[in-house]
């Protein structure tokens, strides 16, 4: 658990800065968009950050758009409530033809209320799949290693689509009525897939909508519940889980004190990594963690001591929280969304509200020691990206494992 090799670290690392540095890359204006989702930003093959904002754009129904890291903004398509959905808050993920998917919300008269959007490489956008009124889809989209795409919906089914818009419901999950998700889904080399809960769990009263679960989807449909949270151990997590390639598990809950950071190893054992006080280092956590080569985490809180509007954090591999850089509303607030590394080791995020219209920004922090793996290279899709990453994460493993036999 949360064991790296000194010889690893001391060959990857660069020399980091005394000071983060910070800089806002967009502030959205409603004409190119506006409050970008909760899911972090993909980067593209080709460079190029993309995401999806719930508002704005030519009809106001929100957009799809990519971002060069030097801050130029391209829409590439305008949703639309009667034609594709509406108020996207995932992200979009890309198949092996380069076509990007993204999940939305309102769609038409008839009802409707989720939809999945498909954006062709030549930007032309349409609906692949909708979904029955009250089920609703928050976060967006993850890739399966057979080339389909699974997800979550509000009322808590678990659901799968392939890239011909053919969905199917794998399972639903207990509590359904109280178990709310808020995070995307985590999806492992074998097919088993892992998420969170914000309520439910044990402890449910008429009182009490409980503390919030951490689930397992075995790829033979199986469905477990491998961690349930008290309060004192944590509370309702939110963020989508990173997965290590030693089968562990990280993630943060927003409640539980200021919130915390946990781990559960690959024998299910639940450890409380650290806890946000909102002194000086901020508290509720929401968006996903972020690791790098060394095996440090980045994320990000939507509080923090001076004005309460988030703040970007790591912890590093043996050490305490430490703030990289702080929101102030003029540069941004409510920082949703995780983080999303480039190849030199930049971080990028959204905000939800704040920037200088008060319509969210894409913001970029540099000089945070920030390791890249070694083979860091962006692949022409998402089904591409998982494998490699799950094999570079599995050689981090071995090399712990390594490193702690000798």
């Amino acid at each position: 658990m949360r064991k790296l090799a000194t010889t690893l670290a001391l060959s990857l690392t660069f020399g980091a800065a005394e000071a983060a540095t910070f800089t806002t890359l967009i502030n959205f204006n409603s004409v190119n968009g506006a409050h970008p989702g909760y899911d972090a930003l993909t980067l593209g093959a080709d460079g190029y950050l993309y995401g999806t904002t719930g508002g704005g754009g030519a009809t106001g129904d929100g957009t799809v758009f990519k971002l060069s890291t030097a801050g130029v903004l391209t829409t590439l398509a305008s949703q639309s409530r009667t034609v594709t959905g509406s108020n996207s808050s995932g992200g979009v993920i890309f198949d092996a033809a380069g076509n990007l998917y993204g999940t939305g919300g309102g769609y038409g008269s008839s009802g409707l209320q989720g939809t999945v959007f498909k954006v062709t490489p030549g930007n032309a956008i349409s609906l692949l799949a909708s979904f029955p009124s009250f089920v609703g889809l928050n976060v967006g989209l993850t890739a399966t290693p057979n080339g389909d795409m699974v997800g979550i919906t509000q009322t808590a089914s678990i659901f799968k689509v392939t890239t011909a818009g053919t969905v199917t419901t794998l399972a639903t999950l207990p509590q359904a009525g109280i178990a709310q998700p808020l995070g995307q889904l985590t999806v492992d080399a074998a097919g088993n897939i892992y998420g969170t809960t914000e309520n439910g769990g044990l402890g449910v009263t008429a009182f009490n909508n409980g503390y919030g679960t951490v689930f397992k989807l075995s790829n033979t449909g199986v469905l477990s519940t491998l961690v349930s949270f008290t309060g004192l151990n944590g509370a309702n997590p939110s963020g989508k889980l990173l997965l290590d390639g030693a089968g562990n598990l990280f993630g943060t809950t927003r409640s539980g004190s200021g919130g915390t950071i946990f781990e559960i190893s690959n024998t299910g054992t639940l450890s409380t990594l650290a806890t946000f006080s909102g002194i000086g280092i901020g508290q509720t956590p929401t968006g996903a963690l972020l690791m790098d080569a060394a095996g440090n985490l980045f994320g990000t809180t939507l509080n923090s001591a001076t004005g309460g509007y988030g703040t970007v954090y790591e912890l590093p591999k043996n050490g305490s929280l430490k703030t990289l850089a702080t929101f102030s509303g003029l540069n941004g607030s409510e920082p949703y969304a995780g983080l999303t590394a480039d190849a030199l080791g930049n971080l990028y995020g959204t905000t939800l509200n704040g920037g200088s219209n008060a319509l969210g920004t894409i913001y970029k922090v540099g000089d945070t020691g920030f390791v890249p793996f070694p083979s860091a290279v962006p692949e022409p899709a998402s089904w591409a990206l998982l494998a490699a990453g799950l094999v570079g994460l599995a050689g981090m493993a071995r090399r712990r494992q390594q490193a702690c036999a000798a």
